[in-house]
């Protein structure tokens, strides 16, 4: 079968535009407020990247990070968050989400809730994220992220 050279420019064109969209795509936080927030603030969120509770995260001075827990606003436990060093790291939005599936379901909601933060100055420090108990601060379950600031 004889290819003709239009036919090849096509093939070679449409290749190229196929892994150039695979290679150039960005992952993107799937966080969105329910809130309405302006725009600076929308624009940290979303630039924000997720830590992870197995491993420390490396992130530089002035970058964002958030953590998602799994909630459920039934039962008497709502997460808080515990910072080794204040100086290195400010929570600077929360937020709690209904799944959609659960939102109509009295009793039986649950969602996920968002915590962002920002790294303000070199230095390693520890979030430790409880499921508390809400009034007397026994917790159900702990998990502990290790955040590593750089210049």
């Amino acid at each position: 079968m004889k290819l003709s050279f239009f036919k090849i420019i096509v093939l070679i064109l449409s290749a190229t535009l196929l892994f150039s969209s695979c290679t150039t795509q960005q992952q993107t936080n799937p966080f969105v407020p329910e809130e309405s927030v302006d725009a600076r603030l929308l624009e940290k969120i979303n630039n924000s990247i997720e830590l992870s509770s197995e491993n420390a995260t490396k992130v530089k001075v002035g970058e964002t990070f958030y953590i998602t827990l799994f909630e459920k606003p039934s039962v008497p436990y709502r997460w808080q968050y515990y910072i080794s060093d204040k100086s290195l790291v400010r929570l600077f939005y929360d937020e709690y989400q209904y799944d959609e599936d659960s939102k109509p379901i009295s009793g039986g909601d649950s969602g996920n809730h968002w915590f962002f933060f920002e790294a303000l100055k070199p230095g390693e420090c520890k979030i430790e994220m409880r499921d508390e108990h809400v009034g007397d601060g026994d917790f159900f379950q702990t998990h502990t992220y290790t955040v590593i600031i750089e210049e």
